[in-house]
């Protein structure tokens, strides 16, 4: 019976660390972006601000994306790749988060600089 006892305390303890964790981690690692960087094929292709409304296109051959940031949100406007998920994926605007178009091997990152 004690042996269960101190299982259960064990289990709660590891369980409210993970939730202390997570919301340290949250507070202090997230925070609104101020440059976005837009990567193709591992090499920066673009930096730019993201309190400018703007679209920018990128190409490479056959292969476009247009991103837009308006309003201080970043987001794929239009691709012509087969899924479009990077699309489907709507805005960001927190330090971070990344929106990323696997065929064309683009990666759009909000950053704090």
């Amino acid at each position: 019976m004690k042996k269960r006892k101190t299982d259960i305390i064990l289990i709660t303890i590891i369980i409210l660390v993970a939730i202390i964790s997570y919301f340290f981690i949250s507070a202090f690692f997230k925070g609104e972006g101020t440059t976005v960087q837009v990567f193709q094929n591992n090499k920066l292709v673009k930096e730019f601000p993201i309190n400018k409304d703007k679209t920018y296109e990128i190409k490479d051959k056959d292969k476009t994306n247009i991103v837009t940031v308006r309003s201080g949100k970043v987001f794929m406007k239009d691709a012509n790749c087969p899924d479009k998920l990077c699309v489907k994926q709507g805005s960001i605007s927190s330090n971070g988060e990344s929106i990323i178009c696997l065929p064309h091997r683009v990666i759009v990152k909000v950053t704090a600089r």
